[in-house]
C-alpha cells in the first residue's frame, strides 16, 4: 500500500481503487485521536465499487511516520499538503471525531478544495474530559494508555465488535494520544462555522458519550445545508459499531453530489 512523502515525512494512505482516483467522488477519511487508517477498512470496503474513498494515517499515527502535532491547525495543513501532492484538487473531507475537527479547519481554510464534507462523531466544539487528559498524562510516566471503551461504545456494541476494533487502534502511543486530546480541547470553530456554505452530511451514533446527539444537531439548527444522521443503537465508534448503516448514508450523501 502507497506511501508518499509530505513535508520530508513519510505518509502512508490506504487506497483500494484504480489508479488516478477516477472513479466517482474521492472521500478522503481522518481518523480520530490516536487512531488510525484501519478504522476505515469497513468504509473503504463499503464505498470503493462506485467511489475512490482514501483513508490516511496522520503523522506519527499508523503506518506514517514522524510526531503526532500539537493542534488542529497543523494538522489540516498536513492534509492540505499530501492532497497537493496526489493531484487531488476537488475532494470531499470526511472526519472522526478529532479528523472531524480538522475538516471544519480545512473547510474554513480552503474551501475551493471541497465538494462537500462529512462530519462523523465530532463537534464545532471538541472539549476534551479532564479525566481523560490527566489519565494520558499519567500514561507518560507509565506508558499504559487508559481503556476509553466506557466512553466510546454503545451498551448494545456486541463485545467481539469492541475487541476487533480496540486491536485494530493498537498500539496506542500515549505521547500521540495526549497531544492529540490536547489539540481538540483547543479547537473550538462555534462561532466561524456559521460561515460555511458547503454541503455537510453530520453522522452521530444515538449513544455517543464523546460527542453526544446535541453536538450533531447544533449544525442542523445553524446550517441550513446540513443532512443529519443519527444511527441507533451506536456510540463514538459509529463506523464500525454500525458499519452497513454509516456507509449507506455515505453513499446517500455522495449521491447528492454534482
Amino acid at each position: 500500500m502507497p506511501h508518499i512523502k509530505v513535508r520530508n515525512t513519510e505518509l502512508y494512505y490506504h487506497y483500494l481503487g484504480q489508479p488516478g482516483f477516477t472513479k466517482g467522488k474521492v472521500p478522503i477519511f481522518i481518523h480520530g485521536a490516536g487512531g488510525n487508517h484501519r478504522i476505515w477498512e469497513q468504509t473503504l470496503l463499503g464505498l470503493t465499487q462506485s467511489h475512490s474513498p482514501i483513508a490516511i494515517d496522520l503523522p506519527g499515527h499508523g503506518l506514517s511516520q514522524g510526531q503526532g502535532l500539537s493542534n488542529i491547525e497543523d494538522y489540516r495543513d498536513i492534509v492540505k499538503e499530501f492532497m497537493e501532492t496526489l493531484g487531488l484538487k476537488k475532494v470531499i473531507l470526511a472526519g472522526h471525531s478529532m479528523g472531524g475537527g480538522i475538516v471544519q479547519s480545512f473547510a474554513l481554510a480552503y474551501p475551493h478544495f471541497l465538494e462537500g464534507m462529512i462530519l462523523i462523531g465530532s463537534g464545532a466544539r471538541l472539549r476534551v474530559a479532564p479525566e481523560i487528559i490527566e489519565g494520558l498524562k499519567q500514561a507518560q510516566i507509565t506508558g499504559v494508555v487508559p481503556s476509553t471503551t466506557e466512553w466510546a461504545y454503545s451498551p448494545k456494541t456486541p463485545k467481539e465488535i469492541i475487541d476487533k476494533t480496540e486491536q485494530l487502534l493498537s498500539p496506542r502511543k500515549p505521547a500521540i494520544q495526549l497531544g492529540d486530546m490536547l489539540a481538540c480541547d483547543k479547537f473550538d470553530a462555534i462561532k466561524s462555522i456559521t460561515q460555511l456554505t458547503l454541503p455537510l452530511l453530520v453522522i452521530c451514533g444515538r449513544d455517543d458519550k464523546l460527542t453526544p446527539a446535541k453536538y450533531a444537531e447544533f449544525y442542523q439548527k445553524n446550517l441550513p445545508q446540513t443532512n443529519m444522521r443519527i444511527i441507533e443503537d451506536s456510540g463514538h465508534m459509529v463506523m464500525v459499531e454500525k458499519a452497513d448503516e454509516m456507509n449507506q448514508a455515505v453513499l446517500n450523501f455522495l449521491k447528492t453530489l454534482n
